[in-house]
């Protein structure tokens, strides 16, 4: 039997990934996923992430304003980002519109879904991108002003 390693040694062994404090200015930190989650679980009036099918959460984007947020304003949701798929967008891979959550009182906004295209923007000396965002009350108060 193959002996299986843990994805903290897959990201530790491979040169394909990257860590968002790499390329983002904001710092992931353990409440924004709590609070990213307690917003889904809200939204959805569930008691456990496990009963939200993803496709089910991007649905609550479809009536989103598109808005321009400097790139410093941007706070990531994951830890990690592979180096290929950033490539591809930097080499003209279809992009469409990152997915975000906006931090009240402040300029902020939680990415949910779009890391790679933020980082190829980044990366590419952007100092604003387009994200499809959604307000949210009473959370994320460790980023607000």
């Amino acid at each position: 039997m193959k002996n299986l390693i843990t994805y903290e040694q897959f990201v530790n062994e491979s040169k394909e990934i990257t860590h968002v404090d790499q390329v983002f200015s904001n710092k992931l930190k353990q409440k924004t996923r709590d609070d990213l989650t307690t917003f889904f679980l809200r939204r959805f009036e569930k008691k456990h992430p496990h009963e939200i099918r993803l496709d089910r959460r991007k649905d609550l984007w479809n009536d989103a304003i598109i808005k321009k947020v400097n790139v410093k304003n941007i706070i990531p949701s994951q830890d990690y980002l592979n180096q290929s798929k950033i490539d591809d967008y930097l080499n003209g891979e279809e992009k469409g519109f990152p997915l975000g959550v906006s931090v009240p009182n402040s300029d902020k906004v939680v990415l949910f879904d779009g890391h790679h295209r933020v980082a190829s923007d980044i990366l590419s000396n952007k100092s604003e991108v387009e994200i499809k965002v959604i307000p949210t009350f009473g959370l994320f108060k460790n980023y607000q002003k």
